[in-house]
């Protein structure tokens, strides 16, 4: 009896184990590219590289030229690059990089870090684009990076309140009311 609830027991457990693996692996997201042409490449791996991007997909490893490649997406962190101008005006090796897009709609909001971390940390850029025109935004938290963002949003009150009303601004703050504005524009 005992023999036979014991087997019953490890084929249940052998049963969640498969569906569980094949959930997980049905849910897994995959990287992508978006070449020029808009053609969309799904890889198991994407890397930016300073002088192209390299992708591994089914275990070969390719790379690409910066010209070639538009944007592209991150699913480990769920982070979507597009191509913007190098802000770096002491390394203009390259006249385009790719920024991580914090927000998507009438207004996209930008981050883009050079360095490694070491004993600079680097440097980061933020961004803000509306309608064709982008800007750089300097001092992350100051009245001029304030008066900037201004300049975007001016055309809702209610989100230029909300931002007014802000004392001490953070990244998620200032990400939520952009969105905020964003998805207002969408449902005019």
């Amino acid at each position: 009896m005992k023999t036979n609830m014991r087997k019953k027991n490890l084929k249940i457990l052998l049963l969640i184990t498969i569906i569980s693996f094949c959930i997980k692996s049905n849910a897994q997201k995959n990287d992508f590219i978006v070449t020029y042409s808009n053609d969309t490449i799904y890889v198991d791996q994407v890397w930016i590289k300073f002088d192209n991007i390299k992708v591994k997909k089914d275990g070969k490893k390719t790379k690409f030229l910066l010209e070639e490649i538009k944007s592209l997406y991150k699913s480990k962190d769920e982070s979507y690059y597009e191509k913007i101008d190098n802000p770096n005006a002491f390394s203009r090796k390259r006249e385009k990089v790719f920024a991580e897009r914090l927000t998507d709609g009438k207004i996209n909001f930008y981050y883009y870090h050079i360095g490694d971390g070491g004993m600079t940390g680097g440097y980061s850029y933020y961004f803000i684009s509306k309608n064709g025109r982008m800007s750089q935004l300097s001092n992350f938290g100051t009245k001029s990076f304030y008066k900037e963002i201004k300049r975007f949003i001016n055309d809702d009150k209610e989100v230029l309140s909300e931002l007014n009303s802000i004392k001490k601004i953070k990244m998620e703050n200032l990400i939520k009311l952009i969105k905020k504005y964003n998805s207002k524009i969408k449902n005019i």
